[in-house]
Formats: structure tokens, sequence, C-alpha cells
């Protein structure tokens, strides 16, 4: 059963980075957060309410963005791990039987 055990050192892998990937996200999110455009930082030009409005409007949707991010790589390294646990239960079941059919213990 050894070739099943590379699996699960293929999924608990792709599990970390999973990790990593999320921990980078965070780091965005926060990069995210101090991000501003302070009101009246364009000065007086006749469009500056405009270029405001839709500076708050893409801030917002990008903070949106990178929270589900966020989340999408907490559930894919969740379902990676629950993936790899799952299948190293069924190997260690599978090989219970083999060992039992043989007349092992």
């Amino acid at each position: 059963m050894s070739e099943m055990r590379v699996e699960f050192e293929a999924l608990t892998k792709a599990a970390d980075r999973e990790v990593e990937a999320k921990g980078k996200v965070d780091g965005l999110v926060s990069d995210h957060g101090s991000a501003t455009l302070e009101k009246g930082a364009l000065g007086k030009l006749p469009s500056s309410d405009e270029i405001q409005a839709s500076f708050d409007e893409v801030y917002a949707k990008a903070g949106e963005a990178l929270e589900q991010l966020g989340k999408a790589c907490d559930g894919l390294a969740d379902r990676l791990i629950s993936f790899r646990d799952y299948t190293r239960d069924l190997d260690d079941t599978v090989n219970q039987k083999f060992t039992t059919m043989k007349g092992g213990a």
C-alpha cells in the first residue's frame, strides 16, 4: 500500500500550500485595509467626486473578493485534509481486510 502513502503526502503538501496561500491572502487583506484615498486628496479637480466614488466602489469590491479568496483557500485546505484522512482510513481498512484474508491477525 506504499503507493497510497505517496498520495497522502501529496494531499498533505497540497493542503499546506493552500494554508500558505491563505496567509498571503491575509497579507493582501491587511495591505488592502491600509490603502486609502483621503477625501480631498485629489484637490479641486472637476471630477474628483466621481473619481472618489469610483475608487470607493472598486476598493470595496476588492476587499470582498479578497475575503472570498481567503475563505476558498481555507475551504480547499480543509477538503484536501478530509479527503486525505478518508483515503488513509480506507487504505487501512483494505489493508486489514487483506491481512485477515491471508490468515493474519
